[in-house]
């Protein structure tokens, strides 16, 4: 995920790796708390007749919130770049009717990369885009085009 976006506002993809630990220990403190005090309204027989509840809990809390934390993620990192491109093309990717610039909104993969390499290329000129175009990998063009064409018009 590291990118030269990422690099010019000082965040590098290796300070993003412990985060899934920090995920688990929040929700895990979430549960610890609420079960205490749930404890202190109920009395200790609350701790020993839900012991066995509350650690079937917890362990399905942890396996799928740290399974779904990568896919969010990568969505949440798709939907960073695709923010950048609303200063122009509009929100969610939804130019202006009949304005200068083109709607990315449900336009066809193919040729978002298509354009998005001729601008990198230098093939296709333009005002900024060619420099912006620079800042991708492919990858991240990929994901773009995926993000922009999932997006109604």
């Amino acid at each position: 995920m590291s990118s030269t976006i990422d690099s010019k506002i000082g965040i590098h993809a290796d300070h993003f790796a412990p985060v899934p630990s920090l995920h688990s220990r929040y929700i895990m403190m979430d549960i610890l708390m609420q079960t205490n005090s749930m404890i202190s309204m109920f009395g200790s027989k609350f701790a020993s007749t839900c012991t066995p509840r509350f650690a079937a809990l917890l362990a399905s809390c942890l396996f799928f919130s740290t399974s779904s934390f990568a896919a969010s993620q990568q969505e949440l990192a798709t939907n960073g770049m695709a923010a950048t491109c609303a200063n122009c093309h509009g929100t969610f990717g939804k130019s202006i009717q009949d304005g200068a610039l083109p709607s990315l909104a449900g336009m066809k993969n193919d040729y978002f990369i298509e354009q998005m390499q001729a601008f990198k290329s230098g093939a296709r000129k333009a005002t900024i885009m060619h420099q912006l175009a620079k800042g991708y990998n492919d990858q991240q063009i990929k994901d773009l085009a995926a993000y922009f064409a999932a997006q109604s018009r």
